[in-house]
């Protein structure tokens, strides 16, 4: 997702309740294209009210959430995720979109 559409303004940032060594680990192994933020204290996931991980967030300019899934739902996300997107881009369009994996 976030190379497929980041020339459009969209952006994925990660945020993650774990440790940061194993988040630190995890990025240094994987390389993700996106940032990872840390969440310790769970402030940003009170926010969004995620319960349980993952949830994936897809939020417009505007700090809405525009679609939500909770769990590990790959038809779920593909709908409500990826499918939301190039609407969403269209709507907002210079502006930046987001989503919150986590």
């Amino acid at each position: 997702m976030h190379k497929k559409y980041q020339n459009q303004g969209f952006s994925v940032v990660a945020v993650s309740k774990q440790d940061p060594e194993v988040v630190r680990d995890f990025v240094k192994q994987n390389n993700p294209p996106f940032p990872f933020a840390l969440d310790p204290n769970g402030s940003v996931a009170a926010k969004f009210q995620a319960k349980g991980t993952p949830n994936n967030f897809l939020v417009n300019t505007n700090g809405q959430i525009v679609a939500h899934v909770q769990g590990y739902k790959p038809e779920a996300f593909e709908e409500k995720i990826v499918g939301t997107i190039p609407r969403l881009l269209k709507e907002e369009n210079p502006k930046r979109v987001t989503a919150l994996p986590w």
